[in-house]
């Protein structure tokens, strides 16, 4: 993904410079990042998939 590469550069470069030249809107990377530090705000189904997760690798895994 493109942004642990926008995130190592992101002091020397910025992130909307960055940004107008790899394929990712500066709001995505954003957005992407909040969420990352606030999974509080994940949605309703993001929250249920990362509850459910654990137990549909285990179930993966056993068969």
């Amino acid at each position: 993904m493109l942004v642990p590469l926008i995130d190592e550069h992101r002091d020397r470069y910025g992130v909307e410079p960055m940004c107008a030249v790899l394929p990712m809107a500066p709001s995505t990377y954003v957005r992407h990042t909040t969420l990352v530090t606030y999974p509080e705000r994940w949605s309703a189904r993001a929250k249920r998939d990362e509850a459910l997760r654990e137990t549909i690798q285990r179930i993966w895994d056993d068969h």
